[in-house]
């Protein structure tokens, strides 16, 4: 009825404290909404919902391939996130999911202290449901829906 992801494995001591607890998910929205007799579309679910549907559109096409990628995410105890990591082949993508058409500069703030921790060369993401890709820093931000293309292409190569 769900899945889990694991928190990132770290190999080296940081001084940061990572949470290593792992993130659940439904595989099915409509499992969830049936589980909470909830059906309505309210602000308050919107981007949980919408992240429910991310990860599940990312873990099938996993899947689908064989499972040629490791997903992870990153939380610390200071409350840091980013939604999902993705692994393949030596190379990294960090992802953060926003439900929302406009972002603010602390939608950002997950990926760049996953940066700052992580300190290798990697792509980070911020997928959003707006319709403009742009750049903000070392941050491409993309329209959901290319994403999600960029991101099979990255888990499929």
């Amino acid at each position: 009825m769900f899945g889990t992801l694991p928190g990132i494995v770290t190999e080296k001591n940081e001084t940061r404290r990572l949470v290593q607890h792992p993130k659940f998910y439904f595989f099915d929205n409509g499992v969830l909404n049936g589980l909470l007799k909830n059906f309505t579309l309210s602000e308050d679910r919107k981007g949980f919902l919408f992240e429910h549907f991310i990860v599940n559109q990312i873990i099938t096409a996993n899947l689908t391939f064989g499972e040629p990628a490791r997903l992870s995410t990153y939380r610390t105890e200071a409350g840091s996130e980013v939604d999902l990591l993705i692994e393949c082949n030596g190379s990294l993508i960090s992802l953060e999911i926003k439900s929302g058409r406009k972002l603010s500069t602390t939608d950002f703030s997950g990926l760049r202290g996953f940066a700052d921790f992580y300190k290798k060369k990697h792509r980070s993401i911020l997928l959003y449901c707006g319709d403009k890709a742009y750049c903000e820093d070392f941050i491409e931000v993309l329209p959901w829906r290319t994403a999600l293309e960029e991101i099979t292409k990255f888990i499929v190569v």
